[in-house]
């Protein structure tokens, strides 16, 4: 087996363009070039066609821009009073009672985890990070001096958080636990009993639980999400489809002091930038005003896209029975598929790298997301029903191919 790639560090597993030249990136680089090249990866939710209608976004900006009154510079450390009240109704139109005052305004996901890190952890402690997971979390823990330590969630159990495991790996140096759900790229969601249960454990142990939501509302089961979280982020990017806007939040919760001292801390965070911009605030205040309705839409629409996938990946697997396997993801907008046998020696890098360099077709290795017990490689279904079937019959091809199929069956 030839050696494969390091993991990249930060957000590669979205961005590869912007990793250091190595084996996907050349390939990449190279089926780009090609007329035929599809992207099976692709999570930008505006590439793929769901964004809110263009007058939402440009009569709230006018709106803004015209009245004095509102346009005024007043910088919040907590962020807008107006989003803040917003976040709270749009919150209690989905079942949960949040105070306005219980909210920390940010410009992103990434800056709400490195706020949460710097002010409530210390220099030298560990934070707990799910495996698989997105491999910018443990960018960010590491430039604030946090040391991560993987939970797995494992395949044969559905991608599943077992609490006991997790709890065996909390020592007096874990600063904070972080549940991702649904998790990226599992789609794995935590259940009501498990979140409590972790959510318990932390509490005897003084360690911050944060959650992380930003895909909250994609969730194809049918039950709520649980509201047992000490610090939870969401935002626009996927609730609003509008990663453009640039605005996150934190939610904090549980016993009165420590969301006192919490959001003391988090606020001298946040005034050191004020990275969040007040137009894009204000925007996205009103799209959270305007109601369910968008993101609703949205979601029946991510919603229909997975079930394309599901259907043709159950196609797929009666061409090639033995060969491939995966969980039905119950939230996300991604899809692991692991090879059950795989082709030859060839490890998921280079059954990546032989999708690109064939077919012209790009998906995710597992091990960009730290999957090293399956060979394994990521799909989304953010992207159109055509280019779902599309690469899909691409993989088709790929294990229809003679030398694949004999090394596959050796």
């Amino acid at each position: 087996m030839g050696a494969r790639t390091a993991r990249p560090a930060g957000g590669a597993a979205a961005n590869q363009e912007h990793v250091t030249e190595n084996r996907i990136t050349r390939a990449l680089r190279s089926a780009e070039a090609r007329p035929d090249f599809l992207n099976l990866i692709n999570t930008n939710f505006h590439d793929c066609g769901l964004a809110p209608p263009p007058s939402a976004i440009t009569d709230a900006a006018t709106d803004l821009i015209h009245d004095p009154a509102r346009r005024g510079y007043r910088p919040d450390s907590a962020g807008l009073p107006i989003l803040r009240e917003s976040v709270a109704r749009y919150a209690g139109r989905c079942g949960r009672a949040v105070d306005p005052s219980s909210i920390i305004v940010t410009a992103s996901a990434s800056e709400s985890y490195r706020h949460l890190f710097t002010a409530l952890c210390a220099p030298g402690e560990t934070v707990l990070l799910p495996c698989p997971g997105y491999p910018l979390f443990e960018e960010i823990a590491a430039r604030c001096g946090l040391s991560p330590v993987f939970y797995r969630l494992r395949f044969e159990s559905g991608w599943r958080i077992d609490p006991d495991e997790v709890s065996s790996l909390i020592t007096a140096d874990t600063g904070a636990l972080v549940l991702i759900s649904p998790n990226n790229p599992t789609g794995a969601i935590v259940d009501e009993p498990v979140m409590r249960e972790i959510s318990r454990r932390c509490a005897e142990r003084r360690v911050k639980l944060i959650v992380d939501e930003v895909f909250g509302e994609y969730r194809y089961d049918g039950l709520p999400s649980p509201d047992a979280a000490t610090f939870s982020i969401n935002g626009v990017s996927k609730l609003l489809a509008s990663p453009d806007l640039k605005v996150s939040w934190i939610v904090l919760g549980g016993p009165r002091d420590i969301v006192a001292d919490a959001r003391e801390r988090l606020e001298i965070e946040n005034d050191l930038y004020l990275s969040a911009s007040p137009i894009t605030q204000f925007v996205a205040a009103r799209l959270l005003d305007s109601g369910t309705g968008m993101t609703h839409d949205f979601v029946a629409e991510v919603r229909r896209r997975r079930d394309v996938m599901l259907g043709s990946l159950a196609d797929l697997s009666a061409r090639h029975p033995g060969i491939l396997s995966w969980v039905p993801p119950p939230g996300g907008v991604h899809l692991p598929l692991v090879f059950t046998r795989p082709p030859g020696d060839r490890d998921d890098e280079q059954i990546a790298v032989d999708l690109l360099e064939r077919y012209g077709l790009s998906v995710h290795p597992g091990y960009l997301y730290g999957e090293d017990e399956h060979t394994m490689v990521v799909l989304s279904y953010l992207v159109p029903p055509e280019t779902i079937r599309d690469g899909v019959s691409r993989i088709d091809a790929y294990l229809s191919s003679p030398g694949t199929m004999r090394a596959a069956l050796r």
